[in-house]
């Protein structure tokens, strides 16, 4: 094997590794949420070039929050844009136009578990029983589960959307979702970032 052949397989190597390395650090976080839809009808293969869009005001009318995020997710987006094939548009028209988004919500899930069971035990009459998180066995026969009240947790949202420049529809749309933590570092903020928009433009193209 040639020295070109072997650095150009180590290449290879060092790239797949770092792919498997940051698909895998997006499916662990286990608190990030990816949604992804587009246009069935677009021509993806027909789009190379963009340009950012306007960012439409927040819900109060007033300048978008959080401008460090902003720049983050700018940031990060650039750099994923140009893995998929897009480049500024410079001086002439684009094919699409990139806009972004990124506010703060909160996520409701289900609270701890608690069971009911009700039925009939060895012995004449109903027997019925209460506990967590699965329930104590006062019977043969389980009844339904119910939660204690639901969790609320404050979460950070990106918001991506490509436009056609021509028609001025939205032809790929894309959310991340993950929880706020508050003792995140600067650098760790950015990184998190970072993987959520890898994650949306690790599905664009579409691919069906």
């Amino acid at each position: 094997m040639t020295t070109t052949m072997m650095m150009t397989t180590t290449t290879m190597r060092m790239r797949n590794g770092a792919l498997i390395v940051a698909l895998a650090l997006v499916a662990g976080c286990s608190s990030l949420r990816l949604d992804v839809d587009h246009d069935l009808s677009a021509d993806f293969a027909g789009y190379s070039t963009y340009r950012w869009a306007t960012r439409p005001p927040t819900k109060d009318g007033g300048p978008p929050q959080d401008d460090l995020q902003l720049r983050r997710v700018r940031d990060a987006l650039e750099t994923e844009l140009d893995r998929r094939g897009l480049a500024p548009a410079g001086a002439g028209d684009p094919d699409v136009l990139v806009r972004y988004r990124y506010d703060h919500g909160d996520r409701w899930s289900p609270g701890p578990p608690a069971s009911v069971a009700v039925g009939y035990g060895a012995w004449p009459g109903a027997a019925v029983g209460y506990g967590v998180p699965y329930g104590y066995r006062y019977a043969t026969a389980w009844g339904p589960v119910y939660d204690d009240g639901p969790i609320v947790r404050p979460v950070w949202r990106i918001s991506v959307e490509l436009i056609d420049a021509k028609t001025e529809r939205v032809i790929w749309h894309g959310v991340a979702e993950d929880v706020v933590d508050r003792g995140d570092t600067p650098q760790q903020r950015a990184e998190r970032i970072r993987l959520a928009i890898a994650g949306l433009l690790g599905r664009y193209p579409p691919r069906g």
